[in-house]
């Protein structure tokens, strides 16, 4: 059998200091830190007494104790949101009075709903009627996961602080067997010192407070028994309860063995006896039968005075020992909530009105960093260029195909156009928006000529011909206008959005729903105005014209010289450079210009002239009215739908929230309100650090050094 304390594994360090030897001060310490209602985020030293309801438990606290009740949960056992530890009635000087007291504790306990537990302090039992509620209690619980404290000190006696839980019960409802079951479980795990009462005389195998201590101390490194009434063993049983008492009894044994106690029975509590009347008829007791008989260090283990000093000594080196880790896990706790705190987004302010207006400037100056293309701020602006890319193709992929050949002639379905009408872009093969395209060979073109022929002289084109070739060529510019802004509109809702979120997120659906009604309305209203102005840009175009006739002329030259070549097999660049000198001089010599452009003109006239320059004309025009719709849109899509974006939402926000009108502050107070998510985590982590807080006080007040 082990003694309480062991040399061999008696603790080091700061174990073996002044604190180790200090009792009072480490159970102080301890009991400092758990009335403060850290014991719900460390896990504290302390002693947890368990039996059985018959099993003697109260009578063996009284016997030790003075009292305070801890309120973790409310009457539904929901967690309130700060401990409670409240002393009950004045500190204890009499041991006589203890056991009275305790009864008032549990009452006050089983009573929740009662606003001011001190009330039973002075409660007279005689006056308490068997079902009827006291101080206009709602309910009086079985029981409750809630605690009665027990402490002691004074000069004469030893220090020790014990949690007295519920005795295990087997006869009751399922509900109230797993309530009991579940709170000792609670207690009993982790840095505790398990007390366990257990009854002589029933079988120890059916007690199930020995099988809890078993679960969860399987080693027996924690746990003490205690063996009560023994003035009620059984006949024939004495062997059997010494062994138990000697801890010999593998499958029992515990490492600080058993102690044994006799409280006053039924018969002597009639008598109303003192506490020191009490422990002379307890070691009276002991000195008789064949208690009176058993070796030294077994009788040191009789009698509650020598179970409470061992108790305390005992408790004391579980404090010392655990203490560094306390430390340890105080700092590191209190680190990891000031970091969470930190983490959250800042409370709302007293003037609601000045923050939530300076919330708005914040989230509108955001956005107009997007629309200015800041370096920080490049996505919205990046990805509206990669859109107007696209736009551009699209425009590009309408190019009339005219083909400069008779119908069915070979060459013309290989037709391809000239590189310099490129500009960079990749011209459109194949069926690539075909159903978008003008395609036209010279008899279309000479059918188009002839349906609109009016009272034109001979070699005169009307100009409708032309009109309708070029308007036909645009036709879908219009549509794609318009699908280049319906493809901006989600990039914009996507950025504001996101800013949405970082700047509002916090306050819940409320202020976040109404700013993401408000913003989405005003960009609904600027993607609006921007279709309003497509629509008037692109029917700038219902007429052709241009005063940029150099180009013009330029362009429908170089194509009609183009489309000469192709139908006379004719590529000057592939003259050697001698006969381009001959033929130059010759030209100049007649007069004609010199340009190789005009080799051309040295063959017969084509009989498809007149159509030729018809398409001629019609694509150079293409060219002139492309570079104006591939630039125009984009730059009215940014004018009236990005640059605008920041300032039309400051406006929009601050007229649909009321900041500038009365009532503004109220609704204002009203919309800043934190989510119940965030509120929720701010209020626990607030607890948390306030409890970690008091803790590292007590820690610094004992001279203990934890991180500032």
């Amino acid at each position: 059998m082990g003694d309480l304390v062991n040399p061999t594994t008696m603790p080091v360090g700061i174990a073996a200091s002044n604190y180790a030897q200090n009792k009072k001060a480490l159970v102080g310490l301890v009991n400092q830190i758990r009335s403060g209602g850290a014991q719900l985020d460390i896990d504290l030293p302390r002693i947890a007494v368990i039996g059985k309801q018959s099993a003697g438990k109260s009578s063996l606290i009284e016997a030790i104790s003075a009292v305070s009740l801890r309120f973790e949960t409310d009457q539904h056992g929901q967690p309130l949101p700060k401990v409670r530890e409240i002393p009950f009635g004045p500190p204890l000087s009499n041991a006589d009075t203890v056991e009275a007291t305790l009864r008032r504790a549990q009452l006050a306990i089983l009573n929740p709903s009662v606003g001011n537990p001190v009330k039973f302090v002075e409660l007279d039992f005689e006056e308490v009627e068997e079902g009827v509620l006291l101080f206009g209690s709602e309910e009086q619980l079985q029981f409750s996961s809630n605690v009665v404290c027990v402490d002691i000190s004074g000069p004469e006696v030893t220090d020790l602080a014990f949690v007295d839980l519920p005795g295990m019960v087997a006869n009751a409802e399922q509900a109230t067997i797993d309530l009991v079951k579940n709170l000792v479980i609670k207690y009993i795990k982790g840095n505790c010192l398990i007390l366990v009462a257990l009854t002589i005389g029933d079988d120890i195998e059916n007690q199930s407070a020995a099988h809890l201590a078993k679960q969860e101390d399987p080693e027996g490194k924690r746990t003490i028994g205690v063996l009560t009434k023994p003035d009620l063993l059984p006949p024939g049983e004495e062997d059997t309860w010494l062994q138990i008492l000697r801890n010999e009894k593998q499958k029992h044994k515990l490492l600080h063995g058993y102690f044994c106690t006799k409280q006053p029975n039924a018969d002597a509590l009639r008598k109303n006896p003192s506490f020191s009347e009490s422990r002379h008829l307890e070691e009276a007791f002991f000195r008789q039968g064949i208690w009176g008989n058993l070796p030294s260090d077994i009788r040191n283990r009789l009698g509650t005075a020598k179970l409470t000093a061992a108790l305390s000594d005992r408790l004391s080196h579980f404090i010392a020992d655990k203490l560094p880790s306390l430390i340890a896990e105080v700092n590191e706790l209190w680190a990891s909530v000031v970091n969470e705190i930190r983490g959250l987004p800042s409370p709302p302010s007293q003037d609601a009105a000045f923050e939530l207006l300076n919330l708005c400037v914040a989230f509108t100056s955001e956005i107009s960093e997007y629309s200015r293309a800041s370096p920080d701020h490049l996505t919205l602006v990046q990805e509206a260029r990669k859109t107007y890319e696209q736009f551009k193709h699209h425009i590009q992929a309408t190019v009339p195909e005219l083909i400069p050949f008779e119908t069915g002639r070979e060459g013309g379905e290989d037709y391809k156009e000239p590189e310099f009408l490129s500009d960079g872009i990749e011209l459109p093969t194949g069926s690539e928006n075909a159903s978008a395209r003008l395609r036209l060979d010279l008899d279309g073109t000479r059918h188009v000529i002839k349906s609109v022929l009016g009272r034109e002289l001979p070699h005169n084109v009307p100009y409708e011909a032309k009109r309708q070739l070029i308007l036909k060529s645009t036709a879908s510019w219009s549509a794609l206008s318009f699908d280049c802004l319906d493809q901006i509109r989600p990039l914009v809702i996507a950025t504001v959005d996101k800013l949405i979120n970082k700047y509002f997120g916090r306050f819940g659906s409320g202020l976040r729903g109404v700013v993401t009604t408000l913003v989405a309305d005003e960009i609904e209203r600027l993607v609006a105005t921007a279709r309003e102005h497509l629509e008037w840009l692109t029917s700038l175009d219902d007429e052709p014209f241009t005063q940029n006739s150099h180009y013009l002329s330029d362009t429908r030259v170089k194509i009609f010289s183009h489309f000469q070549e192709l139908r006379r097999d004719f590529d000057p660049s592939k003259l050697g450079e001698d006969t381009k000198t001959n033929i130059a001089s010759a030209l100049g010599a007649a007069g004609l210009p010199t340009e190789q452009s005009n080799l051309a003109r040295l063959f017969p006239n084509d009989v498809y002239e007149t159509e030729l320059d018809v398409m001629a004309y019609v694509r150079a025009f293409f060219q002139i009215a492309f570079k104006r719709i591939v630039d125009d849109t984009p730059r009215a899509i940014d004018r009236d739908v990005i640059r605008p974006l920041s300032s039309k939402i400051l406006e929009r926000l601050v007229q649909g929230l009321g900041l500038h009108g009365d009532g503004g502050a109220d609704t204002a107070r009203r919309m800043l309100a934190e989510s119940p998510e965030i509120a929720a985590k701010r209020e626990d982590l607030n607890k948390r650090k306030e409890r970690l807080d008091t803790a590292k006080a007590a820690l610094r007040t004992w001279g203990i050094g934890v991180s500032a």
